[in-house]
């Protein structure tokens, strides 16, 4: 066997398929027509084409292709084209990053609530009963007291800003709910409710009248100013003689026996009142 024949049938057959090899790598290219238009508007072979980024391929079209658009704009603007088709593939991420943080910031926006610009008008066009009627002629509802919860914020002041609550009970999506006062299932917590109350009645609010309310018997009973007092009101009944007795006794029953003086047919009655004697806002003596 002769050895030279046997390498020169593998030099040809290594040969071929190289070419046949690089002439499908050139038929696809061929066939690419985004490679055939930049190439032909860039003035290079299409496998440069794939070789060097487009951002390269438009430089070299700036540089040299000026006058390709007297001569034949219709390549340019198809080249054009397909950069500009290229170029958002490098930056989806950061596009969608921006997206979810605005939409964020859009959520955020539209679910904190603020109050409202018109004040108690606001309310009054859904809640205009007889107790919205009274408490405007109440102490909480005195424009001309700067203490007042009307010389601020007027209804939220207490129940807090209502935006959302009004534009949900617009739309017609349920109402959600605002600081209500009460011992009710559809109250607000009592931690919510007090700190309302205490805003104003605090030791450092503008009224101060409940100093000692922490820690009194009353709180330790987990009991709300509402149990016993009625803001709208005119005037808070607990602040009768007559019904602040009824509404101590709701819960001391057992003391009526031990006081006949409260009776109806005694005079002290309306002459003295529980409070006169018991400070429910102060803890007891030690």
């Amino acid at each position: 066997m002769d050895p030279r024949g046997a390498l020169g049938r593998w030099y040809a057959k290594t040969k071929a398929e190289a070419k046949t090899s690089q002439q499908s790598v050139q038929k696809d290219l061929w066939k690419s027509s985004r490679g055939a238009i930049w190439s032909r508007i860039c003035g290079i072979s299409r496998l440069e084409y794939f070789q060097i980024s487009q951002k390269r391929c438009l430089i070299l079209l700036i540089r040299s292709g000026i006058q390709m658009t007297s001569r034949n704009p219709l390549l340019l603007c198809l080249a054009l084209l397909l950069f500009a088709g290229a170029l958002p593939a490098q930056e989806p991420a950061r596009e969608e990053q921006g997206t979810t943080e605005n939409s964020a910031t859009s959520a955020a926006q539209k679910y904190t609530p603020s109050y409202s610009e018109e004040g108690a008008a606001s309310c009054l066009r859904c809640h205009a009963g007889g107790e919205m009627r009274a408490i405007q002629s109440g102490p909480h509802f005195n424009l001309q007291n700067p203490g007042a919860p009307a010389a601020h914020h007027y209804c939220e002041s207490c129940h807090g800003p209502g935006s959302i609550h009004v534009s949900r009970a617009h739309g017609g999506r349920g109402y959600p709910p605002l600081t209500e006062f009460g011992r009710g299932k559809d109250t607000a917590p009592r931690d919510e409710q007090l700190a309302a109350c205490m805003h104003c009645h605090g030791t450092a609010g503008e009224v101060r009248k409940t100093i000692g309310f922490y820690g009194s018997p009353h709180d330790r009973k987990a009991i709300n100013c509402s149990t016993c007092h009625t803001v709208h009101t005119e005037s808070d009944p607990i602040k009768d003689r007559e019904e602040q007795a009824e509404t101590c006794y709701g819960c001391h029953r057992k003391m009526r026996a031990g006081h006949p003086q409260f009776e109806a047919e005694s005079m002290n009655i309306h002459v003295m009142k529980c409070s006169d004697c018991h400070d429910v806002h102060r803890p007891l003596p030690e």
